[in-house]
């Protein structure tokens, strides 16, 4: 019988991490639900993935917290035995501009992004390692990593160092068949619903004249995943409708309009 393979996606119970964990679920993955704050979506999500025939299990941990990163792992692995893929998705945004960013803002988007990231991989890679398990582990960056936004200048970085440290980390473990990649999004519904104004402004700057959809970055994570990409690691896939190609183009500069605008 073939064995169950088994994923892990932090931040999972709404948005990017919802549509993930529901595509893993999907191509027949049990699934580690990841949630902070949003117990009951999560639960929903497992449910959805438990229609599907696979196992799920909601695991609350705050990712910036080391002690939470291993109490997550340890539920995991007590839950499932095993991990083969694991989808650092977790994230924030401060939303202020570098006059406005307080050193508690600036500590949380870095725990919870950067921190979360480096030490999930890390957890999840030794395990792979240390049982002979040739996984693959996805970060979520984000286009931002390239060009600049006006009030994310402690988030755009931190992507930056993310899909940097995606490199170091496929370096690390590409001997033990690990594979490590990232993906960065541009403008991502996340919000269901009729088009706001600030989505009816990123759809304007978009080459391809749209917003993309939750489910367009479930796809990549199941392509990086995949026997289809085996010969890949250390890549980031953009996937942002071209919204990066003008920006570059015009010295890097991104005049978004104030939030809430």
């Amino acid at each position: 019988m073939t064995e169950r393979k088994c994923a892990l996606v932090t931040g999972a119970g709404r948005g990017l991490g919802k549509a993930i964990a529901l595509g893993l679920a999907a191509e027949g993955y049990d699934v580690g639900v990841n949630y902070n704050a949003s117990e009951e979506k999560a639960r929903a999500v497992c449910a959805a993935i438990e229609a599907m025939g696979r196992r799920a299990i909601p695991i609350r941990a705050d990712v910036g917290d080391l002690r939470d990163i291993d109490a997550m792992f340890d539920a995991f692995l007590d839950a499932f035995g095993r991990i083969d893929v694991l989808v650092n998705n977790a994230g924030v945004n401060s939303h202020r501009t570098i006059s406005e960013t307080t050193p508690e803002l600036f500590d949380q988007v870095v725990n919870i992004d950067f921190r979360g990231t480096f030490f999930c991989t890390r957890r999840a890679a030794m395990f792979m390692q240390e049982h002979g398990i040739a996984g693959s582990i996805v970060n979520i960056s984000s286009c931002q990593h390239e060009i600049v936004f006006p009030t994310s200048p402690v988030y755009g970085p931190i992507k930056s160092a993310i899909t940097n440290f995606t490199r170091y980390a496929a370096m690390e473990w590409a001997g033990c068949g690990i594979r490590v990649n990232s993906i960065s999004p541009g403008h991502i519904k996340v919000i269901e619903g009729p088009a706001k104004n600030r989505e009816k402004e990123q759809t304007r700057r978009v080459p391809m004249g749209r917003v993309g959809q939750p489910q367009e970055i479930a796809d990549a994570v199941l392509f990086l995943i995949s026997d289809n990409a085996s010969y890949i690691t250390g890549a980031d896939l953009k996937v942002d409708g071209g919204v990066v190609i003008p920006c570059l183009l015009n010295n890097n500069l991104y005049p978004l309009p104030p939030i809430g605008t």
